[in-house]
This record gives structure tokens, C-alpha cells and sequence, in this order.
């Protein structure tokens, strides 16, 4: 640290599994606000709220809020680290928006997961994070696609399913989209046929364990 602070650097300093631990169980949100208070003493700009087990909600979340902000502790050096295991990141951002933090920790296609957290998820997804937000007070990107270009190609690149529920979304309706121009001829009737050289949907139906069906001629 103090070499970090000579050089002018920010450091974030992160404490895992703020609300359950996969060997203790449930975490004193008291003991988080400790821990916090001396890595902001030891120099650190941020603390980031590791939810690295992925078994917090939205009522859990603002109750160690709470506790860290009546304890003296400000939301402006609060970050939120949520990871999605059981599909409450998004929630969990919300939450503590609304209790002033403006700093999350995402991942493309919600990759990684946790070495000491069997089990967990990665950290949420980005596009569904960025998703969430259009309409409220928070400016997002509006276009996603270069996130989705980025999605798509890391998921092959590691042969995993996108984790993504967004992108998974946008994807299928991508493939929905294309494997409808396709299957259409010239002359406006469906070819059930043409619909196999979709090499997309092709590839999306095989990383979904789904078979490609022809689209019925519309009555």
C-alpha cells in the first residue's frame, strides 16, 4: 500500500464473502464493516463487497448496507462485487444503487467463479447489468452489440454456454431473425429446407442442446 500511494496509484481493497460463507455460514455484517474500515485506514480508496459465494439477495444486501453505512462508512467507497450463482446480481446492483453506490464489478458473459466458493458463479453478467439500467437515473450504452460480438466469441473460444440471460435473448432472436430471411424464397413461400444453411442457428441450437425445426409455411 504504501508503496502504491507513493506512486499515485488507487487500490481497491475487496473482502470475500460478505453475507455467506461456504464454511461458516452466515456472515456478522459488523465483521465486514471492521475488515472494511481498516483496509480504508490501511490507505485503500474503495472496499469492494464481495458476495463471492453468490448467495445474496436483495434483503441480505441491504442489510450489510445498512450496517456498513451507519457504522461511519460512505457508499462513495463502497463497490459492489455480486456474483450470480443463484441469479440475484442484477437485484443485488439495484439494491445498492439505491443506497448510493455507483461502482460494480461485471464480467463478459458472466465469467469466472470463485476458488474457494464451490459452486459459485461468476461475477454478473455485463450485458444484463447494463440492460437493467436504461430508465433510471444512470446512463448506459445504448447499443450492446459490441458486447454481444465479444459474448459470442469468447463462448466459442471456451466452448461454454453464454451465461449471459440478455445475450442468450438477443441471440435467439438474432437466429429467430436470420433463419427466417433464410427459409424464405423469392417468391415469399417458406423453403422448410433452406432453414439447415443457417450455420447460426445451427450453431446456437447445437450449444443448446436443441434441434432445428422448420419454420411452418404460415396459413
Amino acid at each position: 500500500m504504501k508503496r502504491a500511494t507513493k506512486e499515485g496509484l488507487r487500490v481497491r481493497g475487496y473482502v470475500s464473502v460478505v453475507i455467506d460463507c461456504p464454511y461458516s455460514g452466515k456472515v456478522d455484517p459488523a465483521k465486514f464493516k471492521d475488515v472494511s474500515q481498516t483496509l480504508l485506514g490501511m490507505g485503500c480508496c474503495e472496499v469492494g463487497l464481495g458476495d463471492t459465494f453468490g448467495t445474496g439477495k436483495p434483503t441480505t444486501a441491504r442489510k450489510l448496507l445498512r450496517t456498513v453505512l451507519r457504522g461511519g462508512i460512505p457508499a462513495s467507497v463502497l463497490a459492489g462485487h455480486y456474483h450470480d450463482t443463484y441469479g440475484m446480481g442484477i437485484a443485488n446492483i439495484r439494491a445498492s444503487l439505491e443506497h448510493g453506490l455507483c461502482a460494480f464489478d461485471s464480467s463478459v458473459r458472466g465469467l469466472g467463479g470463485c476458488p474457494h466458493s464451490p459452486g459459485a458463479n461468476g461475477n454478473v453478467a455485463t450485458k444484463d447489468s447494463l440492460y437493467a439500467l436504461p430508465g433510471s437515473k444512470y446512463e448506459t450504452p445504448r447499443d450492446l452489440n459490441a458486447i454481444a460480438e465479444v459474448e459470442t466469441w469468447i463462448s466459442k473460444t471456451l466452448n461454454r454456454t453464454n451465461s449471459s440471460r440478455i445475450g442468450t435473448a438477443l441471440k435467439l432472436s438474432r437466429v429467430s431473425s436470420r433463419a427466417s430471411i433464410l427459409a424464405q424464397g423469392n417468391d415469399g413461400k417458406y423453403n422448410r429446407s433452406s432453414l439447415y444453411e443457417c450455420s447460426d442457428a445451427d450453431w446456437f441450437c447445437r450449444q443448446h442442446g436443441h434441434k432445428l425445426c422448420p419454420i411452418p409455411h404460415p396459413h
